[in-house]
């Protein structure tokens, strides 16, 4: 997780189209496969966990709403990096996904 998250920040820093949108799609590509890794690991969980195991269905909820979550914070990134979205609309967002996620 933390690899995607820093070559996004590169490709933020990037004056190289080229260079920027490879290493966008790398982050996206990179978000994808942890994100099936944390849908394999429910879909494990629930094969596996005890029935009368506490909060057994709150644990694979609160990881697919990480991925979810995510997956906005990367609809906010796009926004910011393509100029569609203003720099106060991007740190709004930051904040309101923040909250979220410390919440969760």
């Amino acid at each position: 997780t933390n690899f995607y998250i820093v070559l996004s920040w590169l490709a933020m820093l990037s004056p190289d189209t080229t260079t920027r949108w490879t290493l966008v799609a790398a982050t996206f590509l990179l978000y994808f496969y942890a994100s099936w890794d944390m849908f394999m690991w429910v879909v494990e969980y629930e094969r596996t966990a005890s029935p009368e195991l506490s909060s057994r269905r709150l644990r694979p909820c609160l990881s697919i709403g990480l991925v979810l979550l995510f997956a906005v914070y990367g609809v906010v990134y796009i926004g910011a990096l393509t100029g569609s979205i203003s720099p106060w609309t991007e740190r709004l967002c930051h904040l309101f996904l923040d909250v979220g996620s410390k919440l969760a």
